[in-house]
């Protein structure tokens, strides 16, 4: 008997997708062929049974009602994701220079990584599904730094986000900018941060015109003439964000300056050598010694008298015999 229906996208691989239906059963059907995304909704119409083979008929009924955490002696919880999960989804549009996308359920919990060049590709690789959203982010932040997306050395990074939230827990933008700003403060790396919010709509037609989510929304603000100009949409997203920075609307930015160094002093080499401080003109102040001399007044040079001495007067001259 061949089951038909609707189910949302768990998993795809080239031969095989699994599908979780509205009702909570499992369904593995042969690939259809084209382009097919965790988290959308399709038909179907397979022989497949409900289950894989591997998983009893009450399990997958306990699955598709519950949270179930597996604990095994001496390993880590392993979390099973129960069917509520699927039916409300986030997407987290995310271009550093790799782009990417994130595909969360309603408790924030990571369901998917979708790179949409090479680099995130290479970005992605050892990030498991499972971990919380922010947790995500954060592990996608450290691997750019090593892989040098986002380097120190750079004249200025961005990072742009674009949120989309159906239902379930609301991502806050501004607890993002925060993790991302102190992620990027901590290694002393200059950029932008920029955050949008869009709808499933916005999405889909981003799908459609080729773009990844967070260029679309820096095209949504050109002018109709600017659309025109074949060569406008290939720009880097830097540049789009210069020209058109007082038309976007972001639900947050942040922009990440490093503080300035206090003048250094220089090295002398033999190279290099430091000149010499310029000579300094101070005002002579007198010995204070000089200060403490005393001069004895100039005294005229008089006569000499002496008291009651016999004054030689001269007589008359004496005649001799």
């Amino acid at each position: 008997m061949r089951k038909r229906g609707q189910g949302i996208v768990l998993e795809v691989n080239k031969k095989h997708i699994l599908l979780l239906t509205p009702g909570g059963e499992y369904i593995k059907i042969p690939h259809p062929g084209g382009r097919i995304r965790p988290g959308e909704e399709i038909s179907f119409s397979s022989p497949a049974p409900a289950c894989p083979k591997l998983i009893a008929a009450a399990a997958c009924i306990a699955v598709a009602a519950l949270l179930l955490i597996a604990i095994i002696p001496g390993e880590t919880p392993v979390n099973i994701l129960p069917d509520k999960s699927y039916s409300t989804l986030g997407f987290l549009a995310l271009d550093i220079n790799p782009s990417l996308e994130i595909s969360f359920d309603e408790s924030l919990l990571v369901i998917a990584l979708e790179p949409l060049n090479s680099d995130a590709a290479l970005l992605i690789e050892g990030i498991e599904e499972g971990a919380s959203l922010f947790e995500v982010v954060e592990m996608l932040l450290e691997h750019s730094i090593t892989l040098g997306f986002l380097d120190p050395d750079h004249d200025r990074d961005l990072i742009l986000i674009t949120l989309v939230q159906i239902e379930g827990m609301p991502v806050s933008p501004q607890a993002l900018a925060d993790l991302i700003e102190e992620k990027l403060a901590c290694h002393n790396i200059y950029g932008e941060v920029g955050i949008f919010e869009a709808s499933a709509q916005n999405r889909t037609e981003a799908q459609a015109a080729g773009y990844s989510l967070n260029r679309f929304m820096l095209l949504e603000a050109l002018k109709p003439e600017e659309r025109e100009i074949s060569t406008i949409a290939d720009r880097p997203p830097v540049e789009l964000l210069s020209e058109l920075r007082d038309r976007l609307l972001f639900s947050e930015f942040r922009s990440i300056l490093m503080p300035e160094l206090p003048p250094q002093v220089p090295i002398e080499t033999d190279e290099n050598p430091v000149p010499p401080d310029p000579p300094v003109n101070l005002p002579v102040l007198p010995d204070p010694a000089e200060k403490r001399k005393i001069e004895a007044p100039a005294v005229p040079d008089l006569p000499v008298t002496v008291p009651n001495a016999p004054v030689n007067t001269p007589g008359p001259p004496s005649s001799t015999p």
